[in-house]
């Protein structure tokens, strides 16, 4: 069952490497970042923003800096490997037209790459899906915010033939870098969620 959810996995990012709708974010430099972890029905699904430069560099999301405070996190609230699918609503790092400089993806750009985030949740399929920012709020809502939805837990069911799920919304662990004030709300919602998939 591994083997065939890597090779879903890798089937999607195939996919998405010869679309021509992402043409725009496919710059010169710019990788393909799939999630990690237990892709199994793991007991939650951590989605973020999109890959920063370390994570580019190295085909691995939150490997850079913010990935150390989400880290943190994790192992503050006992998290385990096998608990967790991590991933970003957007696969590849927005730069500026024509440089490697980062910055936020668009609402458009989220939206184009939503199919891709659904596919990935039907392949790897969590009881909990976290949806960390704006961005990763932007996946599913139309006019969510973290003000409006932070720690809040979700009923979602898509279709029929889509297995329901619930989300669990928080501030991205980069808004800590920021904001350190928010380092409590966050610690806080990440306890939540350990309590949730227990």
């Amino acid at each position: 069952m591994i083997e065939d959810n890597s090779h879903k996995l890798f089937q999607l990012q195939v996919k998405a490497e010869i679309d021509e709708t992402l043409e725009d974010l496919r710059q010169p430099g710019i990788n393909y970042v799939a999630g990690i972890g237990n892709s199994i029905r793991p007991k939650a699904m951590l989605v973020g923003e999109a890959p920063g430069p370390m994570e580019n560099a190295k085909g691995i999301p939150f490997s850079g800096p913010t990935g150390k405070i989400l880290r943190s996190l994790l192992v503050q609230n006992k998290f385990k490997p096998d608990d967790l699918w991590i991933t970003n609503a957007v696969k590849y790092m927005p730069v500026e037209p024509g440089t490697q400089n980062f910055r936020k993806p668009s609402t458009d750009e989220v939206r184009l790459m939503v199919p891709y985030l659904a596919q990935e949740i039907a392949i790897v399929c969590p009881n909990i899906i976290c949806l960390m920012g704006n961005s990763a709020i932007e996946s599913f809502f139309t006019d969510g915010s973290v003000r409006k939805l932070r720690g809040k837990i979700i009923a979602y069911e898509v279709s029929e033939d889509f297995p329901p799920f619930s989300l669990f919304v928080t501030y991205h662990p980069s808004a800590i870098q920021y904001k350190p004030e928010l380092r409590p709300l966050l610690e806080e919602d990440f306890k939540t969620l350990a309590s949730l998939i227990k």
